[in-house]
This record gives structure tokens, sequence and C-alpha cells, in this order.
């Protein structure tokens, strides 16, 4: 009998059972809920530097307080699979967790990583290789049940180009080797807070460089894709096909935030014709130019 009241005596002290309670209930569970959560990528489609089905691997950053992330909780990495669905539940890397006090932390997601100073992720490269998508913010704490999710919208244009052969031009044995990009800018920044962008100056532009072969209708399309501020009202190139140099190829085209444009160059004997279309990455303008 004692040792019988002994245990309860136990019990009652494990389970903060008193006297006065009727009902003893088990203590509050103060363990760490891990943050969940999931992404897709806005209208990728087609072509682009990030492809529905390629491996992704964003970066994340907290902060305590709404809109503003100059002073940073952590930051993280996640990878997924683009797609323009919610992709399956994933982790951070490293695993993070709500703060156990049940106050909300605040994220946003970005991509590519670049190098994060407070609010501000800056970028070295200047060749268009950099595909520059963010998220809205979301939030949570220790009581969400779903997973976050996050949308990476594009912030730059895409640049597609297609060779085409015209009439009297072969087609097959020529070839496109460089492709110079000029008077087009380049991202050097990306402000976290409001999704703003700051680029590098025009300068010179870039090259492109490869193998791009010129082909019957409707042509061979650069394996390349270079991204640049939106909002010019031309393309100017320079080409050069079989050690032939075109220097000065100009398409008029209004590019646009998040669309990619296919700018299709005809080559006939006399010059290099140029046309552009919207893809289905997310439709936008087109242009075109003529090179003989």
């Amino acid at each position: 009998m004692k040792k019988f009241m002994f245990l309860a005596m136990v019990a009652s002290l494990m389970y903060g059972c008193s006297s006065d309670e009727d009902e003893c209930s088990p203590p509050t569970d103060t363990s760490r809920v891990e943050i969940k959560l999931n992404a897709d990528i806005f209208e990728i489609k087609t072509k682009a530097p990030v492809n529905t089905g390629q491996a992704i691997t964003a970066k994340f950053v907290a902060s305590a307080t709404t809109g503003d992330y100059s002073t940073n909780l952590w930051n993280a990495t996640a990878n997924f699979t683009a797609s323009t669905t919610a992709s399956p539940t994933f982790s951070f890397t490293p695993q993070q967790y709500y703060p156990t006090n049940g106050s909300t932390v605040y994220i946003k997601g970005y991509y590519p990583a670049g190098t994060l100073s407070g609010n501000t992720v800056t970028f070295t490269e200047t060749d268009g290789s950099n595909d520059v998508m963010i998220t809205a913010e979301a939030s949570g704490s220790k009581t969400t049940s779903n997973p976050l999710a996050f949308t990476f919208n594009h912030l730059l244009t895409q640049l597609q180009f297609t060779f085409k052969a015209g009439a009297g031009f072969p087609t097959s044995g020529k070839n496109v080797t460089s492709i110079s990009v000029k008077d087009q800018q380049t991202p050097a920044s990306l402000n976290l807070n409001d999704g703003s962008l700051t680029y590098n100056p025009v300068g010179s532009g870039f090259t492109l460089t490869g193998t791009f072969p010129i082909s019957a209708d409707p042509g061979t399309t650069a394996t390349v894709y270079p991204m640049v501020k939106s909002g010019a009202t031309s393309v100017k190139l320079g080409i050069i096909a079989d050690g032939v140099t075109y220097p000065d190829v100009t398409v008029t085209l209004t590019t646009e935030t998040g669309k990619a444009h296919n700018i299709i160059l005809t080559f006939t004997p006399k010059e290099i014709t140029a046309t552009a279309i919207i893809t289905a990455w997310v439709t936008g303008g087109s242009g075109t130019a003529t090179i003989q």
C-alpha cells in the first residue's frame, strides 16, 4: 500500500497535478518545431538559365522584423526542383527552427547565392549568367502547421538567339562562333527588403562563344540564354560567323521583366536580318534582324 501511494505521488509531481484538480494533464510540449517549406518557380515553361526540372540550390534569410532584413536571424540554403507547381516539402540546410518563445519569424528566398551582407546580395558575374530571382516574404511561428510556401519570381529579361539560313545562304556547314551583346546591363546587387536591383555600368557588354550552327528554317537556337536588365528599346549585337565579323546588328525590341525574347538572325549572302518572337518562358516582345 505504501509503495502504491509513493508511485501515485511521483506521478502527480511528473504531470503537474494538485489536490484541487480533477484531472492530471501532461506538460506543454516545448520542443523546437522545425521550419518546413515548399517552393515553385514562376511560369518557367521552356528554355531558361533555370529550367523546369532543374535542381536548384537557393538561399533563404530570416528576420525578426517584417520587411527588414538588415539584421538577419539566420541564413540557410535549400535544395528543390524547379517547377511551376509547389514542390514537395523540404528543409533548410542547416535545419532551422521557429523561436521557442512563440514569436514570428519572417523569411525570404533568393537566387543565386551571391554574397550576403545585411539586406544586400552582391554578384560578381558580368556575363549575363545570373538569373536573379526573389520570393515574397512568408512568416510563421512554432504554431504554424503547414509548410511555408515560396514562389521565385524572375527580375531580369532573358535573351535567346536563333540562327537561320536565308535565301542563297548555305543551310549547313556554317556556324556562329561569337555573339557580342552590347550596351546591356547585368545585375550588380539585390536589395532583399524591396526586391530592387542595381546594375553594372553599360561598358562594353559581354561576349558569348561557342559553335552555333546556321541552319534552314526554323534555324538553330543557341544553348546560352543571357539575362539582362529589362526596359531596353533595342538590342545591339556583334556577330562572328565562320570568321566573318558583323559588328553592328541592331534589333528593335522592348525588353520586359520576367520575359524571354528570341532574336532570330537570318543570314543571306549580303546581310543579316533580325526578327524577334516571345517564347513560352513567359510571353514577351520580339525583334528581328538580317545579316548579309
